[in-house]
C-alpha cells in the first residue's frame, strides 16, 4: 500500500511511533518516567489515584494536540500538493 491508501484506511496511528535512541525526546521521556516512578513511590496510597488521573488527563491532552497538529499539517500539505499540480495558480492564491 502507498501512503495515501494507508491514510485512507486509517492504518497510520500518529501516536504510535519510534523514538530515536539518544534524541532529546528520549531523554525527556526517560526523565519524566523516572520522576513519575519516584513520585508514585513517595506518595501515600490515598494520593496515588490522583497522580494516575493527572497522568491520564495529560496523555489525553497530548493525544488531542498531536492529532490536531497532524490534521493541520496534512491539510496544508494537501493544499501545497494540489497547488503544485494545478494549472490555476490564482485560485490557490485567493484561498
Amino acid at each position: 500500500m502507498n501512503i495515501l491508501e494507508e491514510l485512507y484506511y486509517g492504518n497510520i496511528n500518529i501516536s504510535e511511533r519510534d523514538v530515536k535512541e539518544g534524541s532529546d525526546e528520549q531523554a525527556a521521556l526517560s526523565a519524566a518516567s523516572d520522576a513519575q516512578i519516584k513520585l508514585m513511590d513517595a506518595l501515600p496510597d490515598d494520593l496515588k489515584p490522583l497522580l494516575n488521573n493527572l497522568n491520564a488527563a495529560n496523555d489525553s491532552l497530548l493525544d488531542a494536540t498531536s492529532r490536531e497538529m497532524f490534521e493541520q499539517g496534512f491539510q496544508y500539505g494537501m493544499r501545497f500538493a494540489i497547488a503544485g499540480l494545478s494549472d490555476d495558480k490564482k485560485s490557490f492564491e485567493n484561498n
